[in-house]
Parts: C-alpha cells; sequence; structure tokens
C-alpha cells in the first residue's frame, strides 16, 4: 500500500495574498499566539484593555500643578 503525500503545490493551491494565512492550514498552537491573543475570552475587554485606562488619565482635571512642584523643591522650569 502506498502512501500519496501532498505536495506543497497541493497545499498552496487556491491561496493568494488574502487568504495565504498559516491558520487555516493548522490550528496555531498556544506557544504560536501572542500573549494577549491566548487571553482571548478570559479576560474583560479583551478588544481594547486598556481603552477606559487611557481616557481615564487624559480626561482627568487632576494636572500638576505649581503648588504641587514647589511641595517638591522644583520648579517649572527645570
Amino acid at each position: 500500500m502506498t502512501i500519496k503525500r501532498i505536495q506543497e503545490k497541493e497545499l498552496l493551491e487556491g491561496l493568494d495574498a488574502a487568504k495565504a494565512h498559516a491558520d487555516e492550514l493548522a490550528k496555531p498552537t498556544p506557544e504560536e499566539l501572542e500573549p494577549l491573543e491566548r487571553l482571548k475570552g478570559s479576560v474583560k475587554r479583551y478588544d481594547r484593555p486598556f481603552e477606559s485606562v487611557w481616557d481615564d488619565y487624559f480626561d482627568s482635571s487632576e494636572r500638576v500643578t505649581g503648588d504641587y512642584l514647589e511641595d517638591r523643591d522644583q520648579s517649572k522650569d527645570g
């Protein structure tokens, strides 16, 4: 009994630049995935985990004031 081996040509048949992804041929192992990709489904707000953190920081009215810098014996000049 002979075993027919899959040829590279057969694997690449029908693939183009838009469809040539390795995950279509085989399921990637956890070691091959990026760290956040491994956590998909197990953490809240996976798609943009830091979005609210940055919004809170930039929308905050708490800024460094001159009083704070004076308390630390620093000036705004340097």
